[in-house]
């Protein structure tokens, strides 16, 4: 004979299984209910309380269902929505719906494709999927070598750099920022590698991914930095960032004389090792 904690278990999975349901083929119930965490964030959709012991909430993200679990000690406050906000909901919903059409058909006229949530050229695009290829095997030697996005940026003194006026140098690529702990240690290892690798045409230049371009040129008095140092003050929206596919602070990308990407994510020794290997080649 079942007991009542295992009739209870029953009854929570054919409740979550009807929000789910409702979930998926209503997408504006999906904003009936919002919870709010203790931790600061809130969601909205379906939330079905089951117990004392979790709270169940189908989301809807775009075009697809997520199903969070979050325990009683998690949550803040639950709050549920009226039938008048609801259609208050469904209204809104359905302009964002049509201005999001409305922008979409104005960017593709211009033409501009959206990837990664984000509106930008063709070329763009490309480049930005072959950095996310070399991304996404941080630390190896690339077999497919894939060829490195050209951009211009600012050094500190305002003299614009190119990727295309180094082609023919071995190029090594250091994003950092100046709060990054791991980024800031990392520049005695990039001196050494400039002084022992500068007469042999070894160029590295450190991209700074701040704002605040005073704070970086005092920055690299202080550290007496003397490879290149760019920066054009716009942070993470920088070029150079977005066509790298920079997500995480530092990155590097080693690029050979004929201008392709041959090694990524190296830190410390590991500099040196790299360079010595495409120069010895």
């Amino acid at each position: 004979m079942k007991n009542i904690s295992n009739y209870t278990n029953e009854l929570g999975v054919v409740i979550c299984g009807l929000s789910a349901f409702i979930c998926l083929f209503f997408p504006v119930s999906a904003r009936a209910d919002t919870i709010f965490l203790k931790n600061g964030r809130h969601f909205e959709g379906v939330v079905v309380e089951d117990g004392d012991r979790a709270v169940v909430f189908d989301v809807i993200m775009g075009s697809s269902m997520m199903r969070m679990s979050f325990a009683s000690g998690e949550i803040d406050r639950i709050e549920r929505t009226t039938a008048r906000e609801k259609e208050t909901l469904e209204e809104e919903m359905a302009r964002e719906r049509e201005e999001r059409a409305e922008l979409e058909e104005e960017k593709r006229k211009e033409g501009l494709v959206l990837y990664r949530g984000k509106w930008i050229t063709e070329e763009e695009r490309r480049s930005a999927e072959e950095a996310r290829k070399v991304s996404i095997l941080g630390g190896r030697s690339l077999s497919h070598r894939p060829a490195a996005p050209n951009f211009e940026l600012p050094d500190l003194e305002d003299n614009l750099h190119s990727m295309h006026q180094y082609r023919g140098c071995v190029i090594l690529l250091f994003f950092f920022g100046v709060r990054s702990q791991t980024g800031a240690s990392q520049i005695k290892a990039l001196e050494r590698a400039y002084e022992k690798y500068r007469d042999e045409g070894v160029v590295i230049l450190g991209i700074c991914v701040d704002t605040d371009i005073d704070k970086v040129r005092n920055f690299a008095v202080s550290r007496k930095v003397s490879f290149t140092i760019l920066c054009d003050g716009r942070g993470w929206k920088s070029p150079a960032v977005k066509k790298y596919d920079v997500r995480k602070l530092p990155s590097t990308f080693l690029i050979d004389g004929s201008g392709y990407i041959r090694s990524t994510g190296m830190l410390g020794d590991s500099i040196d090792k790299g360079i010595e290997k495409l120069l010895n080649k």
